[in-house]
């Protein structure tokens, strides 16, 4: 009899203390849920009134990771501009469900990017470099990438022309770093923002250059780029001086996209519409059937090297006997065979997208 009350009163205690944790728990499960959110910086660069913070949790933003590593990878696959433009639009719906669209709806952000796309004039993409690109869509995911109104880089490269008026270091040299601090109200469709990749420090004779990390990749008018590791603007600088030297190195020019900065691991994920991009480290080809790519090179070399030690005997011959005209003769028909030589494996990776870009110029130079 005392054992039945005994467990009665225990098996009552318990159902109490069952009914307490079923109280509890959503308030302790809501409140750590709150505890691990983290604050993102949001902006939306190239249009008015563009920053903005949104909270997400510790899981959401490793989803957000994934998805731009996601865009990064598509983007690099593509063969087209039109094949980006989709990709990109796309993106801008995923983004759109984790509310980093600065209140707008993906649609009004797919349209005013149609605007500026249509606003753009074209670079001639004959004269960009093998590290360069122009008119793409980008996308990214980097540390030490810092991003520069228009109404900046226009103050500093006044600055920069007008140093030697002292009124103008005086009155502008502030107002730079207003503008820095504040942002800027209108901004014109052509000019967007500037993004710097790395720079360069100098303090009491000790100076230092300090690289960006991460990858970008674009897809315009020079097909696909890719950069991965340790990256470093190539474009211009911004130089923001006051005692020492520091230099900021300008990698992508004329921004028009969202940036997002994770304070957990430092970098900012971005992606949109820029006008120029060049980037002097970390640059990966990422070239198909690399094992053929370089023993075309250095064929192509040996051949190149044949004829220029011809070449070289023949204008260093002081007599113009026959053997010395057949030898130029055969130098003719041998530079002939290279060129159509490397034509041909050029029209061959360009048709079946090998992306053996400029490969003509590891032969000859």
């Amino acid at each position: 009899m005392i054992n039945d009350i005994s467990f009665k009163k225990y098996f009552a205690f318990g159902i109490f203390l069952l009914f307490i944790g079923l109280i509890c728990n959503p308030i302790i499960t809501a409140q750590t849920e709150e505890d691990d959110l983290v604050d993102l910086e949001v902006g939306m660069c190239g249009f008015p009134g563009n920053k903005h913070t949104v909270q997400l949790t510790q899981n959401e933003l490793y989803e957000l990771d994934e998805l731009f590593d996601s865009i990064g990878k598509r983007l690099n696959e593509t063969k087209s501009t039109t094949e980006a433009k989709v990709i990109f639009y796309d993106a801008i719906e995923q983004l759109s469900k984790y509310g980093l669209l600065s209140g707008l709806s993906a649609k009004q952000v797919q349209d005013l990017f149609k605007i500026i796309l249509s606003n753009q004039k074209k670079i001639d993409s004959d004269s960009l470099g093998i590290k360069e690109n122009s008119n793409c869509i980008i996308a990214g995911r980097v540390t030490g990438a810092f991003f520069f109104s228009p109404a900046i880089k226009f103050l500093n490269n006044f600055l920069e022309e007008n140093y030697d008026f002292f009124l103008f270091l005086i009155f502008l040299r502030p107002l730079l770093l207003m503008t820095f601090a504040f942002g800027y109200p209108i901004i014109p469709l052509r000019l967007g923002s500037t993004i710097t990749l790395g720079g360069y420090t100098e303090w009491m004779m000790e100076w230092a250059t300090h690289y960006s990390n991460g990858w970008i990749v674009t897809a315009g008018e020079n097909r696909t780029k890719k950069w991965v590791g340790d990256l470093l603007g190539d474009l211009d600088y911004i130089d923001m001086s006051f005692v020492g030297t520091n230099l900021f190195y300008v990698g992508v020019d004329g921004f028009f996209g969202l940036k997002i900065y994770n304070p957990l691991n430092g970098k900012t994920s971005f992606m949109g519409y820029a006008k120029k991009v060049k980037i002097e480290s970390g640059w990966i080809d990422e070239i198909k059937h690399p094992a053929l790519y370089r023993g075309v090179i250095l064929r192509g070399k040996a051949l190149w090297f044949q004829i220029k030690k011809v070449w070289d005997e023949v204008f260093d011959s002081e007599s113009e006997n026959f053997l010395t005209m057949l030898m130029f003769a055969r130098s003719l028909w041998q530079f002939g065979r290279l060129h159509l030589w490397v034509k041909f494996w050029k029209s061959l990776s360009e048709k079946y997208d090998w992306k053996w870009r400029n490969f003509e110029d590891k032969i000859y130079f």
